[in-house]
């Protein structure tokens, strides 16, 4: 992405309508690569959204840092190599992005397993007094009927 805002692209003279399709094309590139973040943030499934926009931010972390450390493995004492001793700082930013992310989803899992779970207990306390409930009505209904006598007004 970083070469896509430079300009980096093309290496060689072309005109300027390829130009302009490969910068589609890159843009295109970038927008659906990071899709899967947007949707994993903005979805009404908190829980599934969390775990799969970790495991996916994780797959990209674990992609950038093998990828600079084969670039810093080219760090050597020509002026080339020298460059690629500090190649590893551009990539800050995108290591602090990712980090954000995972500490999001890590959040955004962690409070949907702590609403299932007290949503889970309140079931079962609901289920408990219910339940409850539930068995003094039986007891009552297996009751003896008490024995009516009618009691006249006026006469003892």
């Amino acid at each position: 992405m970083i070469s896509l805002f430079s300009g980096d692209i093309i290496p060689f003279t072309v005109p300027k309508w390829l130009t302009t399709l490969v910068y589609l094309v890159a843009s295109f590139e970038v927008g659906v690569a990071n899709l899967p973040f947007f949707a994993c943030l903005s979805t009404t499934h908190r829980g599934l959204g969390g775990a799969l926009g970790l495991m996916y931010t994780l797959a990209w972390l674990i992609v950038a840092v093998w990828k600079v450390r084969c670039v810093h493995a080219m760090c050597d004492e020509s002026l080339l190599g020298s460059v690629m001793c500090y190649q590893w700082l551009m990539w800050w930013p995108y290591f602090l992005c990712l980090g954000f992310l995972m500490f999001r989803f890590g959040i955004m899992l962690a409070r949907e397993v702590k609403n299932r779970l007290q949503k889970n207990n309140e079931q079962v306390d609901e289920d408990e007094v219910l339940q409850s409930h539930q068995y003094r009505y039986v007891q009552t209904l297996l009751r003896r009927p008490e024995r009516y006598t009618p009691h006249r007004h006026g006469h003892l």
